[in-house]
C-alpha cells in the first residue's frame, strides 16, 4: 500500500514540475501556490488510500479496510434479556345447580331443586317448553338416567323421579312422596291459592287389613296436581283423612290440559276411583281450603264407615 502511494507523489511531483518547465504561465505562478499545491495533493492522496486499498480483481470493487471484530463480549458484560410472562386467565362460566358428592348434600340438593322455579317448574325444567335433550342432560348430572327418569339416593333410600317425553319435549314430571315435604296441603292453599277442583278416594279395608285414603288438589291453570296418601284413621266409627301426615306425589303438566276426571290417567296404582270431596264428607272443596289454609294440624272426617 505504501509503495503505492508513494509512486502517486512520485507522480504528482513530476507532473508538477512538468507543468512549470512546459507553461510559461505557469513560471509566472507564485512560488506559494505551487508549494501549497505540491503539499496539500499528497496530504489528500494518503487521506484516501488510508480508508481504501484498491484490489486488482476481475471487476475492481472498493472494500472497507475495517470490519468489525467478532469477538464475543465477556460474560460480565454480555446484556442479559429477562422475559416476563404475564399469566393469562382464562374464566369459565360454571353453573352449579346441585351438590354433587357428598351423601349429607341430598336434602340441599332437592330444596334447591324445588325453590329454583314455582310449580309447574321443577329444577328449571318446564313440562311443555324444556327440551328432551336438555332435561336429560341435567338430570344425567343428578343422578342415574334410566330411560328418562333419574335415580339418586335420599335419606339413604332410593329415589326416583319419572318424566315422559313427546316430539322432543317434557310432558310430565312425577315428584315422589320422599321428596316433596315442603309441598303440604297448607303450603299450597297459601302459596298457590284454592284449587279448581278437590277429589278424594277411601278404601275401607285393604289387602293388608288397613284403611286407606288419597286426596287429590286439582290445579290445571297451573300445571299440576298433588296426591296426598296414607293409612287412614278412624273416628266416632267412620274413617278419617288426614293429609298433614303424609308428603305428596306431586304431577306437573302443560298448563290448562287435564281436568280431575283426566287425572286417572297419571295414577297408576290402579285402585284409585276418585270422586268429589263432597261426595265422601261433609264439607265441600271451598270450606276445605278455607280449614286448611289457616292450619295445617286436622283431619278430615268422612261419610265412609269403619268396616
Amino acid at each position: 500500500m505504501w509503495s503505492k502511494s508513494r509512486q502517486f507523489l512520485e507522480w504528482v511531483g513530476t507532473s508538477a514540475l512538468s507543468e512549470i518547465k512546459g507553461n510559461d504561465r505557469m513560471k509566472r505562478t507564485s512560488l506559494r501556490y505551487l508549494l501549497l499545491r505540491v503539499c496539500l495533493v499528497p496530504i489528500l492522496g494518503l487521506a484516501v488510500s488510508g480508508c481504501f486499498s484498491i484490489k486488482n480483481t476481475d471487476s475492481a470493487t472498493i472494500e472497507p479496510d475495517h470490519q468489525p471484530s467478532t469477538t464475543p463480549l465477556p460474560a460480565s458484560l454480555t446484556p442479559t434479556i429477562t422475559a416476563t410472562i404475564v399469566p393469562t386467565f382464562t374464566l369459565t362460566a360454571t353453573q352449579t345447580l346441585i351438590p354433587t358428592s357428598e351423601a349429607a348434600s341430598s336434602e340441599n340438593m332437592i330444596q334447591s331443586l324445588s325453590s329454583q322455579c314455582r310449580l309447574s317448574c321443577w329444577g328449571n325444567i318446564i313440562p311443555g317448553k324444556t327440551s328432551e335433550f336438555a332435561t336429560k342432560k341435567f338430570l344425567s348430572s343428578i343422578g342415574e338416567l334410566i330411560n328418562g327418569s333419574v335415580f339418586f339416593e335420599y335419606r339413604n333410600k332410593r329415589v326416583v323421579v319419572d318424566l315422559t317425553y313427546k316430539d322432543g319435549l317434557v310432558t310430565s314430571i312425577n315428584l315422589p312422596p320422599g321428596i316433596t315435604e315442603l309441598y303440604s296441603v297448607h303450603y299450597l292453599f297459601n302459596e298457590y291459592g284454592e284449587p279448581e277442583e278437590v277429589g278424594a278416594e277411601v278404601i275401607p279395608e285393604t289387602a293388608e287389613g288397613t284403611s286407606w285414603f288419597s286426596l287429590i288438589l286439582v290445579y290445571p291453570q297451573q300445571g299440576f296436581f298433588a296426591i296426598y296418601s296414607g293409612e287412614a284413621t278412624f273416628s266416632q266409627s267412620f274413617i278419617n283423612i288426614c293429609p298433614t301426615d303424609t308428603s305428596p306425589d306431586l304431577y306437573l303438566l302443560e298448563s290448562s290440559r287435564y281436568t280431575l276426571a283426566e287425572m286417572n290417567i297419571f295414577v297408576t296404582r290402579g285402585w284409585h276411583k276418585l270422586k268429589p270431596l263432597d261426595a265422601l264428607t261433609e264439607m265441600d272443596a271451598h270450606e276445605f281450603y278455607e280449614s286448611f289454609r289457616t292450619t295445617d294440624n286436622q283431619c278430615l272426617l268422612t261419610t265412609v264407615p269403619v268396616p
